[in-house]
């Protein structure tokens, strides 16, 4: 059963996510002098800040970062460390690539979930979901292989930051227990801020920005980080979990979409079987799992 308050909450997390997107691109077209460790100090940064001034202020989010980081602080650093790393990577992409690609192409953390789920977690995986997975692989191959859309070095980069993603969560699911994640997320930005700082500061200049860029960047990250966790995580209380990844499949045809009329990104007929092959591939993956926790139940 999908409540009215559930549709509300998942079609928040949808536009934040979407919103995200377009806002880092046009972050780096305000100020192409930007670098990913630029943004990742100011975007978290200004992020953490924000958030504090909303987490800190409630004493059940209070409790619940203090004991996370008294617990767990080991766990902490070592997924930021991962975090940092891969969000380096995605900010890199994002300068180089249209990002209405870069939002399918990073679903790929998907397969790299059920990969790591197999080999380390004893998971099994049905036939039926092998051939989707096979889908989902081809819409992968023909999209890492458009011509002048993107190179094999930032498909790279994708590939290695989805697996730092990949690893990240099945560390969270492995040793984590039952986490708070609005708490998790708020401790997770406010490390990649530090860790982002640390960075500049040993190996790069920082550099500094005027006032709407600054907001822009900071604007982004709320939007990606903050809201749509809360919305994300709020949309579970009302809706079966088998549905919400459904629902979060538009957010990449939405963005497409946004690119090709906000930047002219370009949709050729190669992109669009690629993308149809991947999100219907993943639909049915996801629809699969969801009909096997009911019936299990």
């Amino acid at each position: 059963m999908i409540s009215q308050k559930g549709i509300l909450f998942i079609l928040g997390a949808i536009l934040t996510s979407v919103v995200n997107y377009p806002l880092i691109k046009y972050s780096y077209i305000l100020t192409p002098e930007l670098t990913s460790i630029d943004f990742m100090l100011w975007g978290f940064g200004g992020t953490a800040i924000v958030s504090s001034l909303v987490i800190l202020n409630l004493q059940k989010y209070r409790s619940e970062v203090k004991k996370q980081i008294l617990n767990n602080y080991k766990l902490h650093l070592f997924l930021a460390s991962i975090s940092t790393f891969a969000c380096y990577l995605f900010f890199e992409v994002v300068q180089n690539v249209d990002i209405g690609l870069l939002s399918v192409l990073t679903k790929s953390d998907v397969l790299l979930s059920i990969l790591f789920g197999v080999i380390f977690l004893k998971e099994k995986i049905s036939p039926k979901n092998c051939l989707l997975i096979t889908i989902v692989v081809i819409g992968f191959l023909l999209l890492s292989t458009l011509k002048g859309e993107i190179t094999y070095y930032y498909l790279a980069l994708i590939i290695i930051s989805r697996l730092c993603y990949a690893i990240q969560s099945l560390f969270v699911k492995k040793y984590a227990g039952s986490l708070n994640t609005i708490a998790f997320t708020y401790i997770r930005s406010t490390l990649i801020a530090i860790m982002s700082g640390i960075i500049c500061i040993a190996f790069f200049d920082v550099q500094y920005f005027s006032i709407y860029p600054l907001f822009i960047m900071i604007i982004s990250q709320v939007f990606g980080i903050l809201i749509y966790r809360i919305f994300y995580f709020e949309a579970h209380k009302y809706m079966h979990i088998g549905f919400i990844p459904l629902f979060l499949l538009l957010v990449p045809i939405f963005i497409l979409i946004i690119s090709n009329i906000f930047f002219n990104e370009s949709l050729s007929i190669q992109k669009i079987i690629g993308v149809s092959c991947v999100i219907l591939g993943l639909f049915f993956i996801y629809w699969n799992s969801s009909k096997a926790k009911q019936t299990s139940k």
